[in-house]
């Protein structure tokens, strides 16, 4: 029995800054633990039910929110059977159409684990679904992945890239000339399709290789959105514009003179159907429409086996005679048409990969079809023909880094794997079912992970989803981690970031996943500059802290195909490409050729983690951080050696270290945090498969500042080259404004230090030239360029300034052929940045730093540009200790220990530091072969020291001092803004607070971050909290009890193409926001939406407060009314600043308790027909909160309304406050509510017993007996 009580409270208004705070925007997935209050007609995270939360896709509720009737969802859960029976019992499964004539319909159970389902429902029972046992995400079916772009990373003029190049400068060659090309492995690549009649690709199709399989030598091939339309509605080309042709459509020839009775088309030549039928259709790609001019014609034949059909001709000429055309069937699946005579196919028919049996449904479906909850459509022989086509150009590319044969054009593209066989998933991007692809390589058509012969080895995705902001806790990238990780550790996955950096944590889903290969770009420029990191690509850390990218290969540039309908012959075929899309196929087929070497070597074929070290500890180091180079360049050369067992290699596990502990252990696959004080030891196992010894020589180290150098340019000038103002005449895109010296190699005046390993060059416009008007439309921008020079005629002259002005006008630039471009900054954004990894190999006679004020307006108004420089080299790192030498046997390994320990004085934040390990061979006498290390490379090592909630930070100073530059730190944050890129462009911190029991006592979080007052900075904040982690009963050690999803943060005012409206809470230059403060980890994480400041760095105060009354807090309660009288005293207890600027009170009120109410069964759809009320009249009250539960099964829903119009009764429109989770917990709360006429009302959602009894509080503060 619940006692009774009433009830005071007292509330303290304050001033700033605590009357700043707001309850943060939380528009993304999973909310607080308890039912709060919902406007009406706002879905929100709010009424999602805490004891079973998973992880929810934002956008979603704005799809709700704006109006949408219906969402395609997609669920992944612990058991379809039980999401089975929720979607029947509320009418959210997809009825099939029933099979047609010929076809029939088979019922199959679905496997029980972790699976998904994709459907639609209606948005008005949403709210429900996330209670569903077992249900561990719910994504956005209708936000399909986007794919990496390719075309904005330009060439040098007069440079030719060839994809060969990247081979060379891989190790690649270097394989092949060891015998791995490849052969055996099968690289799935999940994108627009794949034009596999293109000469360069024509025979890379992979095949099902399994005799037991039905499908056995056909292509292996997945089309997601053609499956789908195939068994919902039996649809194909043409009744569905899809890549499935409908070849149901009989034909005969009946008097055998060639010429098919009913469509006249001339079959004379053609290998005779031994039933008498012949089968078709029309062929469904559209660009061979478009270039053969109409309807293409496809005749189908069993000319093998009665029945059987496996012949296809496409009339590609459309001259009603199939003679002349090239059949397709099981090991010639291709077809096009040569219209120049010169023996290659200048138009495509693409790739015909099954023709319907009679007995079996198409490739795959048996294990999609029941996954989704459909029987299984089985078409009749020869009735349903399935094409792999190309609907844009780019899985085209991308299947050409990892398998061009070099046919076109004298060998223009050349893949990584030229033995390695593709199979490609698309469309991937045609919505739906963008998983499947992904499950589909780690299990096959038969959905059994174990079975080989009928599934990939390697997936490559070159696409992301850029509107997620917790990349790597989010709902996809943790179950592809599950993927690679548990339910095929065989199966292994090359992802791009993205093409959004220069910013840190701009890692994308699903790049950001722990258990992958996050493939990050790097260059293949002019002349032989290769190996410097792409401005534009993504960087780690993801949101948890953990490193990305993993490896890095070349994205910037190389040649790739296209398909052959695109152009008008197959030698033009071609294009030079670029960006993580280009990286990620390279790095998927480099690691095709490892995996070969290590099966032939090693027996078997590697797990997906041991996988990943070997790449990473066998890669070359460009003289970056972690989180821009990972564990290095991808060298497959290097790689192969060390499986053959070459003298001198050696592979390292593990090959990268994410310090510390989460929840008591360290986690493979989660945050892992280390407090000052402590230290962890770390194991170190290397291997040797050589004939000879291999030294290890060891030296902790980090990044330190050498050399840092600030220039002002006051861009200024009339637009001529001579006069009064003329300091700068105006943009010039191929020359440089300035020209600025940063190393001369044989000079004295202008050079780097000797310990340089990374010179890195910035640059940032004032903002009020960028977008003085905040319309989102650049005006002027900064653009750098990082030049090697190459005195070629010995002159000794780089530049002339013939009229000192220190600008580079025409007659100035005499020197342009001798300076080549190493790396550049060309996008649109207000901050620029530049970095060469160890500069002497590229240096050459000098380097120099260009700048440009890009479509600068000539004026008397001179325009600030900020360009700094700083030399980064290498220190010792206290942190880290380890024996300083090891020898690892021949034919064998070595064990040893390095330990990480912080501190007690250490700074919080993330930390990149590693141990360089230099090699050396000792030959059979004992002796080193040689002094000079065979190898450097450096395992990379992260620190993740939380702060200890409440806390406050302050930024450094920007004095120009050179000890206080740095690579990442947290109280400074750059732009990196892009507009010409997608959500995540600009700078991103993560913070981990722990927050500690003895302050988790009731009270509030205030997070407050602060920078120099302007009207167009803006930095968002995020506030993650632990949420519990799905997958940690499959394997607790590596993923811990806890995820982290977001619990509030700043409004995400994203306007597209990567730009923001500026807002924050406080309509200042700060972000503030209350969160509650509860006990444990948490991620703090920052995102600079807009950079208006005009420095390159933007200094940070910040401050995570608490707020708090002591003991009761606000609140009085008594049991007895003799209790009400007397005097007390609140204390306030506050870390932060409180200004009090008034004081009101509210007393007493008697809360209104119901323990053993009845509510029934009602309309589920329709909550004015709710079966319980309470009406009361409220005046002069603070606060409503009304709690209520169920004692049995049922899921009852709480609504709150108001008289608004003073009729006495209440209508639908007049609701207040809804809690309507998926079960009978639910609660309101509202703050300072109208007076008026007030209805609660108890609705029966889902009553399986017809009535149910409840509890319900109803507590209105209010009254005017308490005075202060």
């Amino acid at each position: 029995m619940r006692e009774r009580w009433a009830l005071l409270l007292a509330i303290l208004m304050l001033t700033s800054p605590a009357s700043a705070l707001v309850a943060g925007d939380n528009t993304q997935s999973n909310g607080p633990s308890n039912q709060d209050y919902i406007p009406v007609n706002s879905l929100s995270e709010q009424s999602i039910e805490a004891l079973n939360s998973p992880w929810i896709e934002s956008s979603l509720f704005d799809r709700i929110d704006s109006g949408s009737e219906n969402v395609r969802v997609t669920v992944i859960t612990r058991s379809l059977s039980v999401l089975n029976q929720w979607q029947f019992n509320h009418g959210a499964i997809e009825e099939q159409k029933p099979a047609r004539i010929g076809e029939s319909m088979i019922s199959l159970d679905p496997a029980e684990g972790v699976n998904h389902r994709t459907f639609w429902m209606n948005s008005e029972i949403f709210h429900k679904l996330p209670g569903v046992p077992g249900i561990i995400a719910i994504l956005d079916a209708q936000n399909s992945p986007e794919p990496y772009g390719t075309d904005p990373f330009a060439t040098p003029p007069g440079f030719n890239p060839e994809s060969v190049r990247s081979g060379e400068i891989h190790g690649a060659i270097g394989a092949w000339e060891r015998g791995y090309t490849g052969e055996g492995m099968v690289v799935a690549v999940a994108d627009t399709g794949v034009d596999f009649a293109h000469p360069d690709l024509n025979g890379t199709q992979a095949r099902v290789s399994d005799s037991k399989s039905p499908y056995f030598g056909w292509p292996l091939m997945f089309d997601h959105n053609s499956m789908y339309y195939w068994l919902v509605n039996g649809e194909a080309y043409p009744s569905r514009s899809t890549w499935y042709a409908d070849t149901s459509t009989i034909d005969y020839d009946n008097n055998t003179d060639g010429i098919l009775d009913i469509s006249g088309y001339n079959i004379t030549g053609v290998n005779t159907s031994l039933s008498g039928e012949y089968h078709l259709g029309e062929h469904p790609d559209s660009t061979l429409r478009n270039k053969a001019g109409g309807d293409v014609p496809i005749l189908v034949v069993d000319d093998r086996v009665s029945g059987l059909y496996e012949t296809v001709y496409p009339d590609i000429n459309r001259d009603g005679h199939f003679q002349n055309d090239v059949p397709m069937r099981p090991g010639e699946e291709t077809a096009g048409l040569d219209t120049d005579d010169d023996g290659l196919w200048d138009i495509s028919a693409g790739l015909v990969y099954w023709v319907a049996d009679g007995t079996n449904g198409v490739p795959y479906s048996e294990t999609y079809a029941p996954r989704h909850g459909y029987n299984n459509r089985i078409p009749g022989a020869g009735n349903l023909t399935l094409f792999m086509l190309e609907s844009g150009s780019h899985g085209t590319l991308c299947a050409s880094a990892i398998a061009a044969q070099g046919v076109i054009s004298d060998g223009k593209v050349l893949g990584m794997a030229p033995n390695a066989t593709i199979s490609s998933i698309g469309n991937h991007y045609s919505g739906g079912h963008s998983l499947d692809g992904w499950r589909f390589i780690a299990e096959g058509y038969d959905g059994v992970t174990i079975t080989q012969g009928d599934q990939p080895h390697i997936g490559s995705f070159s696409f992301g989803y850029s509107s997620i902001d917790e990349a790597g806790a989010d709902g996809y990238s943790l179950y592809l981690d599950w993927l690679t990780r548990i339910y095929n550790d065989n199966a292994s996955y090359s992802v791009a970031i993205g093409n959004g950096g220069h910013g840190f944590g701009t890692a994308k889903v699903p790049g950001a996943a722990h258990g992958i290969f996050s493939v990050g770009a790097f260059s293949s420029r002019s002349s032989d500059s290769w190996g410097q990191n792409a401005p534009w690509s993504n960087r780690g850390p993801n949101v948890v802290g953990r490193m990305d990218p993993d490896i890095v290969s070349v994205g910037w540039s190389a040649t790739g195909d296209i398909p052959l309908n695109s152009r008008n012959n197959a030698n033009s075929a071609w294009s030079t490409w670029g960006g993580t899309s280009l990286a990620t196929p390279i790095a998927a087929g480099l690691m095709a050729l490892v995996a070969e070497a290590w099966q032939e070597n090693l027996g078997d074929y590697p797990g997906s983690q041991e996988f990943r070290d070997f790449v990473l500890s066998t890669s070359d180091d460009r003289g970056y951080e972690p989180f821009v180079q990972g564990g290095g360049w991808f060298n497959a050369s290097r790689a192969t050696a060390t499986l053959d067992g070459a003298n001198g290699t050696w592979w390292a596990s593990p090959a990268q270290w994410n310090s510390g502990t989460f929840q008591g252990k360290h986690r493979d696959a989660n945050i892992n945090l280390m407090r000052p004080g402590e230290s962890q030891n770390v194991g170190l196992e290397f291997e040797n498969y050589g004939g000879t010894d291999v030294l290890l020589r060891f030296t902790p180290t980090e990044f330190t500042p050498l050399e840092h150098t600030v220039h002002v340019w006051e861009s200024l000038g009339n637009g001529s080259e001579g006069g009064v103002n003329d300091t700068w005449d105006g943009h010039q895109g191929d020359r440089p404004d300035l020209l600025i010296p940063l190393h001369i190699s044989n000079g004295t005046e202008y050079n780097l230090p000797l310990d340089t390993i990374q010179l890195r060059a910035r640059a940032t416009i004032e903002y009020s030239a960028f977008d003085g008007n905040q319309d989102r439309s650049s005006e002027e921008r900064v653009f750098l360029q990082i030049y090697r020079w190459t005195d070629e005629d010995e002159y000794g002259v780089y530049v002339e300034d013939f009229d000192n002005d220190s600008m580079v006008d025409s007659d100035d630039w005499t020197e342009s052929d001798e300076l080549e471009e190493v790396t550049y900054w060309w996008s649109n954004g207000p901050n620029a940045e530049v970095r060469v990894g160890l500069p002497f190999e590229d240096a050459r006679d000098g380097l120099f730093l260009g700048v440009w004020n890009y479509n600068g307006h000539v004026s008397d108004d001179p325009v600030r540009i900020e360009v700094d420089w700083t030399a980064f080299g290498s220190a010792g790192n206290d942190w880290i200790t380890i024996p300083s030498t090891t020898v690892i046997p021949a034919n064998g390994s070595t064990s040893m220990q390095m330990t990480v320990s912080v501190p007690t004085d250490a700074e919080s934040g993330l930390h990149q530091h590693g141990v360089l390990i230099e090699s050396f061979e000792i030959d059979q006498g004992g002796n080193l072969t040689t002094t000079i290390p065979q190898r450097n490379w450096t395992l990379p090592v992260v620190t993740n020291v939380p702060w200890i909630g409440p806390f406050s930070l302050e930024a450094k100073p920007l004095d120009g001092n050179v000890s206080n530059q740095t690579l990442y730190d947290e109280s400074w944050i750059s732009g990196a803004t892009r507009w010409d890129w997608r959500a995540e462009s600009g700078d991103w911190r993560f913070l981990t607070v722990e927050w500690p029991e003895e302050w988790d006592t009731g009270g509030t979080a205030i997070l407050d971050v602060d920078w120099d007052d302007n009207p167009y900075t803006d930095i968002d904040v995020l506030w993650l909290t632990e949420t519990p982690h799905y997958y940690s009963e499959d394997d607790p050690d590596s993923y811990g009890d806890s995820t982290f999803t977001i619990e509030s943060r700043s409004t995400n005012n994203h306007a597209g193409s990567g730009s923001h409206n500026w807002g924050t809470f406080t309509d200042t230059s700060r972000e503030m926001f209350a969160v509650p403060a509860n006990q444990g980890v948490h991620q703090l994480v920052l995102h600079t939406a807009l950079h208006g400041v005009p420095t390159n760095d933007n200094p940070l105060n910040v401050s995570v407060g608490y707020l708090a009354a002591e003991e009761s807090g606000f609140q009085k309660l008594v049991t007895d009314w003799s209790e009400g009288s007397g005097v007390d005293a609140v204390h306030v207890v506050s870390t932060i600043p409180l200004n009090v600027e008034s004081v009101s009170s509210y007393g007493w009120s008697q809360p209104a308790y119901f323990d053993n109410e009845t509510a029934f069964q009602d309309v589920s759809g329709d909550k004015m027909t709710a079966s319980w009320w309470h009406n009361m009249t409220i005046e002069n009250s603070t606060e409503i909160e009304i709690k209520m539960n169920a004692h049995d099964d049922a899921d009852l829903d709480l609504y709150l309304f108001r008289d608004a119009n003073g009729d006495g009764s209440f209508s639908s429109n007049e609701e207040v406050g809804r809690s309507w989770s998926s079960s009978s917990s639910e609660s309101i709360k509202i703050t300072s509510p109208e007076d008026g006429f007030y209805a609660v009302a108890v609705h029966g959602w889902s009553v399986p017993s017809g009535t149910v009894q409840f509890w319900i509080d109803i507590d209105v503060i209010g009254g005017d007996q308490l005075s202060i």
